[in-house]
């Protein structure tokens, strides 16, 4: 039987729906989404008794997308798993920083990505830890022309909003440091690490100012 991942039919509605997320907002990692079509191929052509082959053709791009969006909807339960999904970067402008202040965010990726993995938001920290290396790596380029190292606005953009969830979620006694249940004093350095993270969030949107 062919594999009907192999197919000219499902590799075109592989890209329509590729299409349909990025009209949507989303940045979706393409084996997420063979994977998901796969898998609505195969339950359709279950359900109506016919080969998969078949069955692709009664398959929509803006269904396996509205399927997508919904599991990434950040609202609901298991959410935090589905970190294959980004948000789309429609600002291509970058701001020069100073090696400090790069250094200092990368730093704070790190942090809320430490708390994000502690809790068991996988989706929050794989994030984190991507903008914490593309961070990582605009201090060792230096495009000609440039006279230091330039960021992305979007990955700021991204980074603040992060920033500004993980401090929600220690405020509200959701996430700490160290989840176990047990009182040893982390709850004074969830306190600390939230001013910190809060004081890097606002450096993020200043350094993001520099490119309005």
């Amino acid at each position: 039987m062919t594999d009907i991942r192999a197919t000219p039919a499902f590799r075109s509605l592989t890209a329509r729906t590729d299409a349909v997320l990025l009209t949507r907002g989303l940045q979706v990692e393409p084996t997420a989404v063979r994977g998901v079509l796969a898998h609505v191929v195969t339950v359709t052509a279950e359900r109506i008794g016919l080969d998969e082959e078949e069955a692709l053709h009664l398959v929509s791009p803006e269904t396996v997308a509205d399927l997508i969006v919904g599991a990434a909807d950040e609202r609901l339960d298991g959410a935090e798993n589905a970190h294959a999904v980004r948000p789309v970067r429609v600002d291509a402008r970058t701001v020069p920083a100073d090696l400090s202040t790069l250094g200092r965010l990368v730093m704070a990726a790190a942090q809320a990505g430490k708390y994000a993995a502690s809790n068991h938001d996988s989706r929050a920290a794989t994030h984190l830890m991507d903008l914490a290396t593309e961070l990582g790596a605009t201090l060792t380029a230096d495009p000609a022309g440039n006279d230091g190292p330039m960021v992305p606005v979007g990955v700021l953009d991204e980074l603040a909003d992060h920033l500004d969830r993980t401090i929600a979620r220690i405020e509200e006694a959701e996430w700490s440091i160290c989840p176990c249940g047990e009182d040893h004093d982390q709850t004074d350095v969830d306190t600390g690490a939230a001013h910190t993270m809060r004081h890097d969030a606002t450096l993020a949107r200043n350094l993001r100012r520099l490119g309005a």
